[in-house]
This record gives structure tokens, sequence and C-alpha cells, in this order.
């Protein structure tokens, strides 16, 4: 038997009762491969941040049209949400709002430089190799974050994964450990943003100079 919703609302750190198990979920299709994929597109791009390896060209096309295609078949899943994601205001998702929206600030930054400087392409991927590096391994964890909790709140609106659990894989583990893994693995280069270990800036820099 499911909670009511007022109770679910009252206490949502608890484990909702009577929702799908994972196995129940509907995998084989377009969705469920994307899903897939960008799981081990990510695992892939884990590998390379340790071996210290800057992004490849097809490795960025093929996170464009995966995360292309994962955006545009979850928008079903999600866009009818339970009443009680909508009834209260849920204080513990701050800090992994918080962290999202630090990565999607440095995609505006970025955005914002390309259109006010007429020189971008020459000042920052030729001049500041390490900066286009870590701008691209900026963005491509940034889609995997947004994804993944995306996927969680799919998760809990479909009673697989609820309460407490859902809230820290979510804010932890999906926003949080890439975070740091991209700033810690990218602390050697000459760049501004997540792991400029110098704290040195460059012209032509980014993000926060």
């Amino acid at each position: 038997m499911r909670w009511p919703t007022t109770a679910r609302s009252q206490r949502p750190m608890e484990d909702a009762t009577g929702g799908l198990t994972l196995q129940e979920l509907d995998w084989p299709n377009l969705h469920g491969f994307s899903c897939g994929a960008s799981g081990v597109l990510f695992l892939f791009e884990l590998v390379r941040f340790c071996l210290g390896q800057p992004p490849s060209d097809i490795e960025c096309y093929a996170a464009a049209l995966i995360y292309s295609v994962v955006y545009a078949t979850r928008f079903d899943g999600i866009r009818n949400l339970a009443p009680h994601f909508r009834d209260r205001f849920r204080p513990y998702y701050v800090p992994g709002l918080v962290g999202l929206m630090y990565f999607h600030w440095l995609d505006t930054v970025d955005m914002l430089n390309q259109w006010l400087d007429p020189r971008y392409w020459e000042h920052v991927v030729v001049d500041l190799p390490d900066q286009a590096w870590t701008i691209a391994d900026v963005r491509l964890t940034g889609l995997f974050m947004s994804s993944m909790a995306l996927f969680m709140i799919t998760l809990h609106n479909k009673g697989v994964l609820t309460g407490g659990k859902n809230t820290l894989i979510t804010v932890l583990f999906t926003i949080f450990v890439p975070a740091l893994f991209l700033t810690g693995t990218h602390a050697t280069l000459q760049a501004c943003g997540p792991g400029s270990g110098s704290g040195m800036c460059h012209k032509g820099c980014t993000f926060s100079c």
C-alpha cells in the first residue's frame, strides 16, 4: 500500500512503499539504451581523467548525441511529477542544486565570452589548450551530473528508489563526487575554474579571472 501524498510529504526521508521495482521499469527502449551509453561514456571519461588525457573530438560528438537523446526521451518521465514534489520545499536538495547551478554558470560565462571575444577560438583553443581542455571536461561532467540527477528524480517518482537513499545518491554521488573527482584530476592544468591548481589566470580565460 502506498502512503497518502500528505504522509509522504511529511516524511520525505523515509522510503515509500508500493512502487515499481528496478526490474519492472521499461529499459529496452531508446531512453534506456541512451542512459546506459551515458554511464559507459562517463566511466571512460573517469579513466581518461586519471590518465591525464584531454577529450577527443569523437568523444565530444558522441556525448552531444547521447545526452541529446537522454534529455529528449526523459521529458515524458518527469513532466508529470507526483504532487509531493510540488507541495513543499525540500531544503536537503539545495546543496546539490547549488553544485549543478555552479557548473551551468561556468557554461554561461564561457558562452558569454565566446560572444564578447571575436578571437575567442584563437585565444582559448590555440593559446590556452589547458583552458580549452578544462572547459570541455566541465561540460561533459555537467551533462552527466544533470542527467543522473534527473534519473534519480524519475526513480523517486516511480517509487523505485525513494526517501533518504535517493537524496544521498542524488546529492552526493551524482553531483559532489563527480565534481570533486574532476577538480582533483585537473589540478595540475594551467586553467581557471575547477582544477586551476596553479591559481593563475591567463588572458582570454573563460571562467573567473
